[in-house]
């Protein structure tokens, strides 16, 4: 594993540069703002209720454990800190916008109301969730890499996605759909047909993360592990 540090650091000059690299960082973030937009999307899962964010939240998790795989720790955290900065931009942005002066017979404002003025009041708790689920997640996929010398990718990044996505889910859906009024009973139920589903997320959606780990690594040359690294979230340094 030694030799294999020593030579992380002959590459890891190359990481910003690589067209793989920087598609993972546009998808990712490109997810996130769907996630924004469709979390107050309800939808029917027969019995079940779920937001039309669960669809695409749970991708944006596998992204980050391929990353955070096949890139390390440093280059993750930044990614987070990107993310949520894009996020905060965009709907501030689109708050701006949107309460501009409109003609008069032009009746959509409610509208966009109905979506963006929640989400606005609910960004602070949105903002803790996010962070907790995503630091939980790549710390959890990178200090177990370590302890299981690089192997099972695919149950580490189901028990990383899974631990992530329950606590931070929990703190963000239960609090942002108290802004739209809706009842416990069913903030109860969308909360179980989100844990449900992010599970089969994790199971299935390991497979083609992990055979992706596997190309990257050939493809790239370069393979981080994280020994020694500071695991402070707060730390946006890519120097230990």
């Amino acid at each position: 594993m030694n030799k294999q540090i020593e030579k992380n650091k002959n590459f890891s000059w190359r990481i910003c540069g690589s067209p793989y690299f920087l598609l993972l960082i546009i998808l990712n973030i490109t997810f996130m703002l769907s996630n924004l937009v469709l979390t107050f999307k309800l939808v029917d899962i027969g019995p079940m209720l779920a937001p039309g964010s669960l669809f695409v939240l749970p991708v944006s998790l596998l992204i980050e454990d391929v990353i955070a795989e096949v890139y390390g720790y440093k280059i993750s955290r930044l990614l987070v800190w990107f993310t949520l900065l894009s996020a905060i931009v965009f709907l501030c942005m689109v708050r701006l916008i949107i309460h501009l002066p409109s003609p008069s017979y032009w009746h959509l404002q409610p509208d966009y109301n109905a979506i963006f003025n929640p989400l606005m009041r609910a960004l602070p708790i949105a903002i803790v969730g996010f962070l907790v689920a995503q630091f939980i997640n790549i710390y959890v996929i990178t200090k177990l890499k370590i302890l299981m010398q690089g192997r099972f990718f695919w149950p580490r990044s189901i028990f990383a996605s899974i631990f992530g996505s329950i606590v931070g889910v929990t703190i963000s859906l239960s609090y942002a759909y108290t802004e739209i009024h809706l009842s416990w009973a069913h903030i109860e139920k969308l909360l179980l047909t989100d844990y449900m589903v992010r599970f089969a997320y994790a199971i299935v959606g390991g497979a083609p993360a992990w055979l992706l780990v596997i190309y990257l690594k050939n493809k790239e040359k370069i393979d981080i592990y994280d020994v020694g690294t500071n695991f402070n979230p707060f730390k946006l340094s890519m120097k230990d």
